[in-house]
């Protein structure tokens, strides 16, 4: 049944019990009438609103979502490429309230905007910090809601402690999720022996 409808049939009903009580409690107290007058209505205003079926409508928290990308030169380009894909597969799950940025890093983070215009640097950079990628995704995450960060990486820091940046995280109360990716293998060069003239 219609919420307006039930509002309307208890506005009626409580107009009539008033007019009833006017006319039919004669005689009585007045502190009296009144009292019978206030539980009669309680009565019809329970019975509104056990029909209306009032409920508490939980909203879960937003998800604030910051993907933490190595593209380092351990990684390789085409590693690269399928993290992307991995990070437009996970966005498209979100919800409208919800919110995800990319932050790509060897040596430096940086934030970028979209899973396309995730590449290695174009100037070299030698050094995987893992440490300082967190601590800048850490920092760049709003301070409510669901936060996560994802760390998509072959794990290769070449410095700092990323463990001890993930447990500071996540005694902020941020989610650190690891999404291994595959590191790049340049071919090796074996040297047996050394013969000399």
């Amino acid at each position: 049944m219609s919420h307006w409808i039930v509002l309307g049939i208890g506005a009626i009903v409580v107009v009539w019990i008033w007019w009833i009580d006017r006319h039919s409690l004669i005689g009585i107290a007045t502190w009296r009438r009144r009292i019978i007058s206030v539980l009669r209505m309680g009565s019809v205003s329970a019975v509104a609103l056990a029909l209306i079926g009032p409920t508490c409508e939980h909203r879960p928290d937003a998800i604030h979502l910051l993907h933490v990308v190595d593209v380092s030169e351990s990684v390789g380009a085409e590693a690269v490429t399928e993290a992307a894909d991995q990070v437009a597969q996970l966005n498209s799950q979100l919800r409208s309230s919800d919110s995800a940025g990319i932050l790509r890093f060897a040596m430096q983070p940086e934030v970028v905007g979209n899973p396309a215009e995730l590449k290695p640097f174009e100037s070299s950079q030698n050094g995987t910090f893992i440490e300082d990628a967190i601590s800048a995704a850490a920092a760049l995450l709003p301070g409510h809601g669901h936060r996560k960060i994802i760390l998509h990486t072959d794990g290769n820091a070449t410095r700092g402690d990323s463990a001890l940046a993930a447990s500071m995280a996540q005694d902020e109360g941020i989610e650190v999720h690891v999404v291994p990716i595959s590191r790049a293998f340049a071919p090796e060069v074996i040297l047996q022996t050394v013969d000399a003239p």
